[in-house]
């Protein structure tokens, strides 16, 4: 799975002296599982480069968010489906 290069909702995005993009989201991708999210969605952070939730949906295009929802999606059926209440059980 190829990945995406990380995207934000501010126009320029947040700024990491000496920190890559890359080392940027595999950090994220390892404290996403550490705290136990599903790995379905940690599948479309890493295919989207983008980390959608309900507090910043608004921030998101709709081909954006229909971009993340495709790939968590995939994620679901490479993962099993996650439960609608909680980003970390699997239904």
């Amino acid at each position: 799975m190829a990945r995406r290069r990380l995207r934000h909702t501010r126009p320029h995005g947040p700024s990491f002296a000496g920190i890559t993009e890359d080392e940027i989201s595999k950090s994220t991708a390892s404290l996403l599982a550490d705290a136990g999210f599903h790995p379905a969605y940690i599948h479309a952070f890493v295919t989207t480069g983008m980390l959608v939730t309900e507090m910043n949906l608004h921030s998101w295009s709709d081909a954006d968010v229909d971009e993340w929802a495709a790939a968590l999606a995939e994620g679901e059926s490479l993962y099993g489906a996650i439960h609608p209440d909680n980003w970390t059980q699997v239904t």
